[in-house]
Order: structure tokens, then sequence, then C-alpha cells
């Protein structure tokens, strides 16, 4: 619930974005569709990087104040230090299906969360039971995953928007 809340601002940013690239892609303005996407972008980034900063700089207190057992401290730290590494993958993604939706085309961002998912799936199941990885592998598997989903959907929108641009010639 702790990244959950670092990620409201960016929801929020991702749903204004989405609106934005909808009305300049019905406008044929894809130069404004870039902007949107590189400014809304640099905001979620900017969010996002304070986000990693506080779980890197003070995992345990934010722990702590849901929860006081150690054990419990001790493996919220792991966790926010390891997952709050993903904050820009997770903020790019949902900056991207923005975009994405603002254009029509949902099944691009689908597609890749159900590639990630499944991906993640097979590597939780398998790699850390093969290499005796401990729970931190299962928190690592996820920010690979979702590195590799932030690529996939970046390079199809990359490809996208040179259409939508060429087609506005």
């Amino acid at each position: 619930r702790i990244l959950q809340s670092i990620y409201l601002p960016v929801v929020a940013l991702s749903s204004a974005m989405a609106a934005m690239v909808a009305q300049n892609f019905g406008a044929r303005r894809p130069s404004r569709i870039y902007r949107t996407l590189w400014t809304g972008w640099g905001i979620s980034s900017a969010v996002m990087v304070l986000g990693t900063l506080l779980c890197l700089l003070f995992p345990a207190f934010l722990v702590a104040v849901f929860n006081d057992d150690r054990e419990v401290i001790a493996y919220g730290t792991t966790y926010l230090s390891i997952m709050g590494l993903g904050n820009i993958l997770v903020g790019t993604i949902m900056c991207v299906s923005a975009v994405f939706q603002g254009i029509g085309k949902t099944y691009p961002t689908f597609l890749a969360a159900v590639l990630d998912n499944g991906l993640y799936a097979v590597m939780v199941f398998t790699l850390p039971g093969i290499f005796g990885w401990g729970i931190e592998a299962v928190w690592w598997i996820k920010l690979l995953t979702a590195f590799l989903e932030m690529a996939f959907c970046g390079i199809w929108l990359k490809f996208s928007l040179k259409g939508i641009r060429n087609s506005c010639r």
C-alpha cells in the first residue's frame, strides 16, 4: 500500500494525459501528443524519483507506521528497498499506457501486462527453486519483468507514434 500511495499522483496524471492525447489525436496534432507524453513522463519521473528516495532512505519508518513487529519491518524494509527501484518503470508504463489509451489502442498495454505477468509467474515458480534463491528473488524478478514490459510498450509506442506523425503530413 505504501508503493500504491506513491503511485497515486501518477495515476491521476496519466488519466489527464489520456484525455489530452485523445483530444490532440482527434485534432491531428501529433506534436502535441509528443509534448504531452514527454511533459507527463517528466512530471511522473520526478514524482517517482521522490518516491524512490523515500523507499530507499526511510523504508523502516514507512513500514513501522503500519506495523511494529520487527520481522514485518525487516521484510518490509527489504521489499521497499528493492521494489522502490521500480517506481520509474511503473510511472513510465502508466504514461505510455495513457498515450495508447488516448490514441485508441488499448491492446498493446494489455498484451504487455499479460506477457509481464505470465513471464513473472513462470520465473517465480521456477528460478528460485532451481537456484535456491530467497524471497528477495521474487521482488528482483518483478523488477526484471516490469523493465521488459516497459521496453516492450515503449518500442511499440514509438512505432505507433511514428505512424501517426506520418499520417498527419
